[in-house]
């Protein structure tokens, strides 16, 4: 009687055919990619949409021959290998490379479908590209996760940014189809681009459709890699008859053996009730920690592609329940990684000839420790390093020498259920015992692969001792026939989980890891609100946030702080991102002004173990409710020109709206009692006004927040001031309010009386005693002459010199102009209006009677025909130029020179600032900081200042 082994076909690959032709895809592409990151015309060849799966099969079968009576069921057994597979040596690819490349989109003519099960995340192949449109452009990608139908395509990612993040915000949409056989075309797409169709369904195929609208400033790098987290694909549960979704690993298992792409098994060749006993034995609660906190015992969350071989797919599928699929008797079975009841005996009366055996194999074999990788979720879903498990017991056997096995669990996604699989492995292996056991037919008949068998062996001093049958073959020996039982010791214990436990013995691991369920949680929580603590967002919206400060105890294991806040009035806890380890400071938003909250906080460690909570109750919150701080320093100043300038120290407040100033006639008022001096608020120090006559004034300020609170104090102060800014004035000077800094003969400046006074002709040795000299000008010159800094009016222009002095007797004023700083005219008393660019003013003052000759003031006005415009609520971002080197204003007035530029920001926080770099009459150039010193943009009004070009 012949027995066959039906093995699978090969993979179907997922293959293109371009609708459109390829060229103009690779030239829209580049033309929608005109931005940094790829060199144009080096774009690899990608496909622009699926044409469908080529399907061959290979002529592979097993064929197993015995010579044995038709009434005699016997079955072929196959062990899928090893319970786990290595990992792949550094250089080789493998795990490593694979989970990299998975989460990576494909640009290739032809790529193998991708398979999931469970959760994972993964890119896919990018099957068609489009741009439309002109300004902006959008790209239209269409990329194929998977060759089957999946239950949920979650988070999609653009560099491992997830695309709820506000810097996408109006710049990415996504479709996602799920893969249905009747699933229609995208209609959006469909609408968007004439390369896309009604009949381009992709039916059977998981993919998502992504438009993304140019930007450099969002698209910095380049067209982002995209991936999604998915739910894969349903299975049939054998318990529920139902085909749902599931991470189940011995339903991931039999779903492929079932599938058309996988194994094929029909459903005749599948042994149901060890299938069921699989699936119920993954399901078990496996516990993990002190707390009761428990896992399920296997799960699958992985991918592959279609392009490896079905056993290895299979063996990485077997391994995810830490068991065996085997095929015996005519069927598929399963066996799960759990305690297996010992049934049937074996002793020397069954055996047809000597036992073969080995306590343990060869030393290059032996291992005494197992490490390796799993697929881990918080870190972009990479493989990392899981704790090695370790025994010291074991160490001491081979010699106090740790030797590891490494291991890769491309299926496994969390931490614990790594090590619980990893001690299985060392536990199995540790029992390295096998024997080939002759079987008499009959005898072996009894039994299967994966059963457990008692065995006793008196000269072995084998007593009921458990051993798994690894393999059954029947052989043909002096004419007869006989069974051959490959078995390996075997022991329960293998399986146990105990958190944290370590033990000297064999049998149960001594992991050398600290113990879980002793972990502490955090201290000394603090809870900060107020005005320090308030989030600005990108549009101005201010956010009360409640900051919360702890200490982190002393455990390296602690690998994160769990954070959960609630009102205290209400019950129930809200959870928020926890702190990663090290962190020890986190904000919670939005929470609301003037209610009290309770926090708390528990430390988790690397096996899961979470300590107890620590509580901090009743915190009042304090936002934007909190009245803003108090100016601290505020100044009151009379420019040359007479403009009034006020300026102050800004505060620090993020909620800060802007600031008040009050002002009233006289001495001694307060704030209530006081007038505003303009409309609104102003939003940045200096500001400055031409209003208020001469006078003394007091003068107030106070900050006020987007709330409309005020400082609880005002700053106030007392200022002298004198006659505003003349009108029509293209320059103004105030010698004596510059300190003389002109050239001066027989004087100098008296920094008491801010005056010019004559300097004395006598000497020491004129006067030899201390007596002798009254004053410093002993014998003072008759005259002193005061010539002041040339004036530049930028432009030769006509105008009046109004220049006065007030001196100790009637002063010669005197003036000189030039049209190009060369020629000068000789000094004359000015007498009219002159045209010139430069002007320098004299002052001559000789003694009168006994008097000391002084200057007590000197005034400069070039009166005359001024230019002024105002440039009100313009963004800066719409003008010429950069942020950082300078935005140009745009002017409607043409201007021979520029005298001034003044600029007032429009709702921005404090600390903002501006500089002029350039009074060009093509436009002056100012330059804006934002509270950072870094150049930015704003909402600006403009008021220039200069001279016509008549």
């Amino acid at each position: 009687m012949w027995f066959w082994l039906r093995l699978p076909m090969a993979q179907p690959w997922l293959s293109v055919r371009a609708f459109t032709p390829l060229h103009q895809v690779k030239r829209a592409l580049l033309q929608w990619h005109a931005m940094p990151g790829v060199t144009p015309g080096r774009w690899v060849d990608m496909p622009t949409a699926i044409a469908g799966a080529i399907i061959s099969a290979v002529g592979a079968t097993g064929i197993v021959a015995s010579l044995i009576t038709a009434a005699v069921n016997i079955g072929f057994s196959l062990v899928m290998g090893a319970i786990f597979k290595p990992k792949q040596p550094k250089g080789g690819g493998g795990f490593t490379a694979e989970a990299t490349d998975r989460t990576v989109v494909v640009r290739s003519p032809i790529s193998p479908h991708r398979i999931i099960y469970g959760e994972a995340q993964v890119s896919g192949t990018l099957a068609f590209a489009d741009v439309t449109g002109s300004d902006p452009k959008y790209l239209h990608m269409v990329i194929v996760l998977s060759g089957r139908e999946v239950e949920e395509i979650g988070t999609v990612y653009f560099n491992d940014i997830p695309e709820t993040d506000s810097r996408w915000s109006g710049h990415i949409r996504i479709n996602r189809h799920l893969g249905s056989p009747d699933q229609l075309a995208d209609s959006d797409l469909v609408a968007e681009s004439a390369l896309w169709t009604s009949n381009h369904r992709l039916r059977g195929r998981a993919y998502i459709y992504v438009r993304l609208k140019q930007s450099r400033d969002v698209f910095p790098t380049g067209i982002p890699n995209i991936k999604a987290v998915l739910k894969g694909h349903q299975v049939y549960d054998p318990r529920t008859t139902l085909t749902v979704y599931s991470t189940n690993a011995a339903l991931c298992a039999l779903d492929y053996l079932r599938w058309e792409y996988g194994f094929g098994a029909l459903s005749s060749e599948i042994d149901n009730d060890s299938w069921i006993a699989n699936a119920n034995a993954c399901d078990e609660l496996v516990t993990i920690d002190a707390e009761g906190t428990t896992q399920q015992r296997y799960t699958c969350n992985g991918t592959f592609t279609l392009d490896r071989s079905p056993l290895d797919v299979l063996e990485e599928l077997k391994s995810t329940f830490a068991g065996a699929a085997v095929w015996s008797m005519g069927t598929w079975q399963g066996h799960a990684g759990v305690a297996i009841a010992p049934t049937g005996a074996i002793d020397e009366d069954d055996l047809r000839g000597s036992i073969k055996y080995r306590y343990k194999p060869g030393r290059a074999k032996q291992f005494n420790a197992v490490r390796g990788t799993f697929v881990n979720p918080d870190d972009h879903w990479q493989p990392t390093d899981f704790t090695p498990v370790t025994n010291s017991y074991y160490e001491g056997l081979d010699g106090g020498q740790r030797i590891y096995e490494d291991i890769a669990l491309d299926f496994c996604t969390d931490p614990i259920e790594a090590q619980r699989n990893a001690k299985i492995a060392l536990e199995v292996h540790r029992q390295s015992l096998t024997a080939t056991l002759p079987m008499m037919l009959g005898a072996g008949l009894k039994y299967r692969p994966w059963q457990v068998v008692p065995i006793t062996i008196g000269p072995l001093g084998w007593s009921a001792k458990p051993f798994l049958i690894l393999d059954w073959k029947l052989v043909e020996e002096d004419g007869g026939l006989g069974v051959d039982l490959l078995v390996q010791e075997y022991s329960a214990e293998c399986f146990d989980w105990n958190f944290g436990e370590a033990t000297t013995r064999d049998l149960t691991p001594n992991t050398n890891l600290l113990d879980p369920s002793i972990i502490l949680p955090p201290t000394g929580i603090q809870l900060v609100s107020g005005t320090t603590e308030l989030l600005v967002g990108g549009d101005g919206t201010v956010i009360s946030r409640l900051r919360v400060d702890w200490i982190n105890p002393s455990d390296a294991t602690v690998q994160q702080v769990d954070i959960q806040y609630k009102r205290t009035v209400d019950t129930g806890w809200t959870s928020v991102n926890p702190a990663r380890s090290g962190e020890t400071t986190a904000w919670i938003s939005p929470v609301l002004d003037g209610e009290r909250y309770d926090v708390r906080l528990r430390s988790v460690n690397s096996w899961g173990v979470r300590s107890a909570w620590e509580y901090a109750y009743n915190h009042l919150v304090l936002g934007k409710s909190l009245d803003p701080s108090d100016v601290s320093q505020f100044f009151v100043d009379r420019q040359p020109d007479g403009t009034r300038q006020f300026s102050w120290l800004p505060v620090t407040d993020a909620d800060l709206a802007g600031y008040l100033i009050r002002y009233r006639l006289g001495t001694g008022w307060d704030w209530d009692d006081m007038s505003p001096l303009h409309e609104g608020l102003l939003m940045a120090s200096p500001w400055e006004t031409n209003q208020l006559a001469a006078g003394t004034y007091t003068v107030g300020i106070k900050a006020i927040d987007r709330s409309g609170n005020e400082s609880v104090n005002a700053r106030i102060i007392q200022s002298t001031l004198g006659d505003p800014r003349i009108k029509n004035a293209l320059a103004y000077e105030g010698a004596h309010l510059q300190g003389w800094p002109g050239t001066k003969t027989n004087c100098a400046a008296d920094n008491a009386g801010g005056t010019l006074t004559a300097l004395g002709n006598y000497t020491w040795d004129d006067l030899t005693t201390w007596d002798a000299w009254a004053s410093w000008a002993q014998n003072p010159y008759t005259q002193i002459i005061y010539e002041h800094l040339k004036l530049d009016l930028g432009a030769s222009v006509a105008f009046n010199p109004l220049i006065t002095a007030n001196a100790s007797a009637t002063p010669v004023i005197e003036i000189s102009t030039s049209v190009d700083d060369i020629a000068w005219t000789s000094w004359s008393v000015p007498a009219g209006q002159v045209t010139a660019r430069y002007l320098k003013v004299r002052v001559t003052v000789n003694q009168a009677a006994s008097e000391i000759p002084q200057i007590q003031t000197l005034v400069i006005i070039a009166g005359g025909e001024s230019l002024e415009e105002d440039i009100n609520d313009q963004a800066t971002s719409g003008w010429a130029g950069s942020a950082a080197a300078g935005r140009t204003v745009p002017l409607q007035k043409t201007y021979a020179t520029i005298t001034s530029v003044q600029v007032a920001l429009q709702n921005v926080g404090p600390g903002w600032s501006w500089e002029v770099l350039s009074k060009s009459t093509a436009g002056p150039v100012i330059r804006i900081y934002d509270n950072n010193d870094t150049p930015a943009d704003a909402t600006v009004d403009v008021v220039i200042k200069g001279v016509p070009n008549n």
